[in-house]
This record gives C-alpha cells, structure tokens and sequence, in this order.
C-alpha cells in the first residue's frame, strides 16, 4: 500500500471518524503515512499450523513446538507415506511468508527482514538470513510438502488437507472456516485444529508466540474518485463494528481488525477460539510480509525468486543474492 500512499492515489482519511471503532494498536500503521490516514485494516492476519489430530494420534507424532520436533514429524509422515504440510507453491507468496517466519524464529527480531529490504544489512551476509533460507531448504529436501507442491494452488493445497491426505497446513487465520466447511468429512471438521508456527531452541531464538501476522485486507478510497465524500462515508458504514467486526467473527469469515469480545456468541467454532488464545499469548508480530512491503516490481522479483529456490533451482546464497539485487533495485 506504500507506493499507493506515496503517490496520492488514496484519499486522507479522518482518524477521529474511527476513535470509537475498536481498531487493535498498530492496525492502522499499515495504512498511515507522515501521520495521516488513508486505509482501514479489516483483518488479523497470521500464519498458523493447521493439523489433523487423528493423523498425528493414529501415527504417534508429537504435535511439533519446536523446529526439530517439526522435521521429526516430518520424517514420521514420510515414512508412514503421508504428506506432511499442504502447500500451494504456485501462488509463491505463501513461501516468502514461511521464510520470512524462519527469519524471525532464527533471528528473533521480527524487524531484521525489513532493514533488509532497506538495505541497512545484506540479504546475502546476514547469518540470520542465510540460516533461515537453509532451514527452508532442509526442510524441503525433508519432504515437508507434497510432491508437486511448486505446481499446487490454493485450492488443490486446501483440499489435500481437507480431505485428510496430508497432516498439516500452513495458512493463514483466515481459514478458521474449515471447522465448519461442509464440503469436508464430518471426521475432518471435527479433527482439524491449529497451533502457532514452531519456534526455535535457543537464546535469541524466535519462540512460537512470536507471530508471523499483519493487519491486512484493508480498504481505501480513490483520490480521485468523483464521489469520494459519498465513498468514504460507505467505507464509514462498512466497517463500522457493529457491522463488518461483528459479522467476520460471527460467520467465521475471518480474525476482525477491531476488538471483536463484545460480539462473541458462545457459538463460537474449535479454530476460532484456538487462533484468539494464539494471538492474546503472542509475545510480537511481524508486520507486513516482505514480499508485500517494498514495490509492486519487487514482490513480483521476490516472489519469483522464491518459487525457483524452493524448486531448487537456486542455493541459499544464490537466492540470498538475487533478493539483495531486487531490494536494490526497488529502492531506485
């Protein structure tokens, strides 16, 4: 949304309008520049762990906290001939995000990836970075995802889960639906539950409580548009919360932006409540994925980058260099 911001394509937004509107701190950060307002978040984004409790009970794993206990399921399902974490690797973005979860676990400074993209330290010289794309490497040569994951979409991935072929999936909150989606087994909805991403063992480590999540889906206003005072007063309307926090909670469309306690139900599905204890226990959040936080020109570089190292086509270090030429390149 930066380059939007920066080239007065979205219209100022009033902030007193959303005093009273619940925001959660920090979700209107993505939105705002040179503290002004020009978007409103509509979600709570993270990643998460799905997993079918039957699978890893039925097979004896341990559902994973850590990275290592993470490669021994790995290797436990792989044996047993079942594909450890659904993946669709065609749409590239969802494995920039997975390495840059690596990053902060390696790391744990959920900041360290973003004073990459400035360039304030080097994609290919950092020891954080690099332990993080041969973690990603490691755990791909393991077989953490299906065999023809790099060619997978969305949907293919969600219905390898779904139907109870593969043991996990790494998505986002947004898919607190699955509990509920009829399309799926009776024996599925009521197996499939959620953990965070695992952590690292270590000082300095990332633990599992610290999120690879950002306030996203947001919405904005055409500077430009010849009914703009009329558009923002819709916006106004749409995300009032009584309305878009209260129906996103309550028809499990996704985690709100804005406090959403006042609207819970008791009706409430197993993901939903797993993901809110997710989120009240994390330690930090990362922001934006990086993928997302530069030019429109480098997410299409880095997330093409990406796809050919987790398609071994490229080293750790080769690709380490490449995203240090496209972050260079996006700062021009």
């Amino acid at each position: 949304f930066d380059p939007i911001m920066k080239g007065g394509y979205a219209a100022e937004l009033n902030k007193n309008d959303y005093k009273d509107y619940g925001f959660f701190e920090g979700a209107l950060d993505g939105f705002s520049m040179n503290g002004k307002l020009y978007g409103l978040a509509r979600n709570t984004d993270l990643m998460v762990l799905y997993y079918n409790e039957k699978i890893f009970k039925d097979h004896k794993v341990k559902v994973p906290t850590t990275y290592d206990e993470l490669a021994t399921a790995i290797k436990a399902f792989r044996k047993a001939g079942i594909t450890p974490i659904a993946q669709n690797g065609r749409d590239c973005w969802v494995l920039n995000i997975l390495y840059q979860d690596l990053v902060m676990k390696e790391s744990g400074d959920p900041t360290l990836i973003y004073q990459a993209l400035d360039q304030k330290v080097k994609f290919a010289d950092h020891k954080h970075l690099l332990a993080a794309a041969q973690d990603l490497q490691a755990l791909i040569n393991l077989g953490i995802f299906q065999d023809s994951f790099v060619a997978a979409d969305y949907g293919a991935a969600r219905n390898l889960f779904g139907q109870e072929q593969a043991a996990m999936y790494y998505m986002g909150a947004w898919e607190t639906g699955l509990a509920a989606d009829e399309n799926f087994s009776a024996s599925f909805r009521n197996n499939v539950s959620v953990v965070p991403f695992p952590g690292m063992v270590g000082k300095g480590k990332g633990q599992a409580t610290d999120l690879m999540g950002w306030f996203g889906g947001g919405y904005a206003v055409s500077a430009s548009s010849p009914v703009k005072a009329e558009a923002i007063k819709l916006l106004n309307y749409i995300m009032a919360p009584e309305n878009w926090a209260k129906n996103a909670w309550q028809l499990g469309l996704v985690i709100p932006g804005q406090k959403y306690d006042q609207f819970m139900t008791g009706q409430e599905n197993k993901l939903q409540i797993q993901i809110s204890e997710i989120i009240n226990q994390s330690t930090s959040f990362s922001g934006t994925p990086w993928n997302d936080a530069a030019t429109p020109g480098f997410k299409v570089d880095s997330e093409t980058l990406i796809q050919e190292f987790a398609a071994g086509m490229k080293t750790p270090q080769e690709f380490l260099r490449a995203c240090g030429q496209a972050a260079q390149k996006a700062l021009k």
